[in-house]
């Protein structure tokens, strides 16, 4: 979508510049220009960053968990999992 949205707006853009062959190089360029932007910004929309936490167990295993959203610990907190999911430490 972002491929051909930005081609048919480049494209409407381009030709409001010039006459005759000037005009069409123009909309040709703007055509171009476009879709190779719509094409850059729909991949970056497309994009999520995951942060990656590594955790050190009490039994030295080392355990690696991903976050799309806030990570909900600090680094050097004590930590549990609950139901497949890393917690800050709540017992005593």
């Amino acid at each position: 979508m972002g491929l051909v949205g930005g081609a048919l707006v480049g494209g409407l853009l381009g030709n409001q510049i010039g006459k005759g062959t000037g005009k069409t190089v123009a909309t040709v360029a703007g055509a171009a220009g476009g879709a190779y932007a719509g094409s850059a910004i729909e991949k970056k929309a497309g994009e999520k960053t995951v942060t990656v936490v590594t955790v050190k167990m009490d039994d030295g295993q080392i355990r690696s968990f991903d976050f799309e959203n806030e990570v909900p610990i600090l680094a050097g907190d004590r930590v549990q999992i609950v139901n497949g999911q890393l917690k800050r430490y709540a017992g005593k």
